[in-house]
């Protein structure tokens, strides 16, 4: 028997219309400075979805879909 997996990963998506994938910059509400996007993760057993991002400093971070404020088609490179 095969096991269910919790957690659905996906590499793009869309948000407020716009196509996202990995690398593309986010402005989260109430987060300062852009985000990178790394994937869209669902959780099939609750049905909770939230976006995977890296910050500038390399940190790790997840925030809800709902917060993302802004999708920014221009990747600037980070120093």
């Amino acid at each position: 028997m095969g096991r269910l997996r919790l957690f659905d990963k996906q590499d793009s998506m869309k948000i407020h219309g716009r196509n996202v994938e990995k690398g593309t910059e986010l402005t989260i509400d109430g987060v300062r400075g852009r985000m990178r996007f790394l994937a869209h993760v669902t959780n099939t057993e609750t049905g909770a979805s939230w976006v995977d991002c890296v910050d500038r400093d390399k940190h790790f971070r997840s925030f809800y879909v709902d917060r993302v404020k802004r999708v920014h088609y221009k990747k600037k490179p980070w120093r």
